[in-house]
């Protein structure tokens, strides 16, 4: 996974592993936030015996839960956001879009047509924006730059882990050590209260309705690690999207012939559609730097 982030049963596994352990940071602030040790134990055993392939689709079909998988997925994430990790591969497909598109003088930046839409709770991609133009543009202000990164949009359509410390006053910084203090568990609170889970019935309309209109605007979109929930393929209105024959490319690395063919299954009723010829909405089993760097026309 791009930037050491845990794939979705990895995810499981680490929730499992810390917050069953009763020594943990992350098993002593759920029991500090009003969770028994018999709900801490029964979320966990049921979780791992699940086998459901993400703890969002778990807690999707379990409300019960939804409280206290929020909070452990942000203690869990929160102390996987390192800088250090944006490095890695110098900065894997966000640091070649940085240095092939999206560079130049600091007042054109946000010029660039383009927008973020993402599905995950991660700041990554603002953090990344924000360490790369702070140390490119080292005589700037933070403010001026700051002023840049806000204008490129960015949406998170399940809500995010909390606003970054240089994006508010007492935002959560990127790196931030977890701990048994009060301020974390206010920072937990925080950040679970902006995550949505896919069944919640209010939270996430705004944000989709945003990335509605960036998709019905834009002339290309690219689908980087999507997983094709047919739930998120319907709020993004993707099949719309592709029957007003907009460019489309999607990655699908890691998928079998089969699961690429389910995909397209979600489609086919639009080519039945008056004037729709075929299927031709282009799936690339490659991961997303490779991707950009022979699919994409940067430009």
């Amino acid at each position: 996974m791009p930037f050491r982030f845990p794939s979705g049963t990895e995810l499981i596994t680490q929730i499992a592993n810390s917050c069953h352990n009763p020594m943990s940071i992350q098993n002593k602030l759920l029991l500090n936030m009003n969770h028994t040790s018999e709900e801490i134990q029964n979320f966990i055993t049921s979780l791992s015996n699940s086998f459901l392939p993400s703890v969002d689709l778990f807690l999707e079909h379990n409300p019960q839960y939804i409280s206290i998988g929020k909070k452990a997925i942000a203690l869990t994430l929160l102390p996987e956001e390192r800088t250090a990790s944006l490095r890695v591969n110098n900065g894997d497909w966000l640091g070649y879009l940085y240095t092939h598109y999206l560079f130049g003088p600091l007042d054109t930046i946000s010029k660039n047509k383009i927008s973020f839409i993402t599905l995950n709770y991660d700041r990554s991609v603002e953090q990344f924006l924000y360490t790369a133009l702070t140390n490119s543009f080292t005589q700037e202000t933070h403010e001026d730059i700051i002023k840049q990164i806000n204008k490129i949009p960015i949406i998170h359509v399940y809500g995010t882990l909390g606003k970054l410390d240089w994006q508010t006053p007492g935002g959560i910084s990127y790196d931030y050590q977890i701990n048994e203090g009060e301020r974390t568990q206010k920072h937990v609170m925080n950040a679970a209260a902006t995550i949505k889970i896919l069944s919640e019935k209010s939270g996430y309309e705004k944000n989709f309705r945003k990335a509605n209109t960036i998709i019905d605007k834009a002339t290309r979109v690219y689908l980087l690690g999507f997983g094709f929930h047919p739930e998120n393929v319907n709020r993004l209105k993707l099949i719309d999207a592709w029957f007003a024959k907009k460019n489309m490319m999607a990655t699908t690395f890691g998928k079998s012939t089969k699961e690429q063919q389910l995909i397209v299954k979600l489609f086919k009723p639009a080519t039945r559609l008056p004037g729709v010829q075929s299927f031709n909405f282009r799936l690339k089993r490659v991961q997303c730097l490779e991707f950009l760097r022979n699919e994409v026309e940067l430009g």
